[in-house]
């Protein structure tokens, strides 16, 4: 396997194909999944990243023979692209090396804030290419306590509004939701400036996932949501009960459900052609994938 691979399982919901360039993360978020994975200890996996051997070279490599590529790539699953200074030069250099051999829709997803807004001039100018941020809280001692390597939660927020100011496609994931209160307040503060919501519930910690009730988060999401365009994750859409939460929305019938392999991807369908250009990104992606005989295609209601 190459260093752009095919993510497999829930990472697939995030993206098509997927690049991590380091191994670690200083971010040591409390609920990263990159340890266990790599068998390591939090403290081992965050003390000392470094960027993967001849990282740029492969990049370079890989990307000349995918010249042209259309599917939508991920920086990154297993490391953070705006770690540092040092992380953020070589991220730079890579969506260079994407741009250069014509990648017509990379998208970043980090928690480093305003670190990442040097790239900007990249990103906005490729206009199928996308800003993400993950932010699950607004309370600063909380993001601490969580997050205590990441960037600040307001660094976060200049860092989108600054992507929208510059007409570039911004999305926020609020994955893993610890505080369901919290991360109400995250989509409050945000709408205006966020083309697209990625929401999911916290998993493997279940003195956390007993205290919040699911049902009535989903709910109060769905309707901070409503008029923006967005996606529930798998496991907090098994709490939705379309007895409580039909009556959400004025126009029900714009709810679709799409599945893709066994994922069901919930989209609210917008009027704005930004919003239509996202929901017919999943279809074509799920077309692609599993052959129209397999797509359903339904109402929820």
């Amino acid at each position: 396997m190459g260093v752009i691979y095919e993510p497999r399982g829930k990472a697939r919901e995030y993206s098509e194909l997927a690049l991590n360039l380091y191994k670690g993360c200083s971010h040591a978020c409390k609920y990263c999944y990159c340890p266990a994975i790599t068998r390591q200890s939090l403290e081992d996996w965050s003390k000392d990243p470094q960027p993967k051997v001849d990282i740029l070279k492969k990049v370079e490599r890989e990307a000349r023979k995918m010249q042209g590529c259309s599917k939508e790539l991920l920086l990154c699953f297993m490391s953070d692209p705006y770690q540092d200074e040092k992380s953020a030069n070589i991220t730079r250099q890579t969506l260079l090396i994407f741009e250069k051999y014509g990648f017509s829709k990379i998208q970043v997803l980090t928690k480093g804030g305003e670190l990442a807004i040097n790239d900007f001039d990249i990103i906005s100018r490729n206009k199928g290419w996308k800003f993400g941020s993950t932010i699950i809280f607004e309370n600063e001692a909380l993001r601490e306590e969580w997050e205590p390597g990441a960037s600040t939660i307001q660094s976060r927020y200049n860092a989108v509004k600054k992507a929208h100011e510059m007409g570039i496609y911004t999305w926020v994931s609020i994955e893993p939701v610890v505080n369901s209160e919290e991360a109400l307040k995250v989509i409050k503060n945000l709408k205006p400036y966020v083309s697209f919501w990625k929401v999911g519930k916290i998993n493997h910690y279940p003195e956390i996932e007993k205290k919040i009730d699911w049902s009535k988060f989903l709910k109060n999401a769905l309707i901070e949501l409503n008029g923006q365009a967005f996606m529930i994750k798998k496991d907090l859409l098994a709490f939705y009960d379309p007895k409580t939460m039909n009556p959400i929305y004025e126009k029900p019938k714009a709810i679709k459900t799409i599945i893709v392999s066994d994922i069901p991807i919930w989209i609210r369908e917008q009027r704005d052609p930004q919003g239509k250009a996202e929901c017919d990104e999943f279809r074509a992606r799920a077309k692609a994938r599993n052959g129209k005989k397999t797509i359903v295609n339904k109402k929820l209601y």
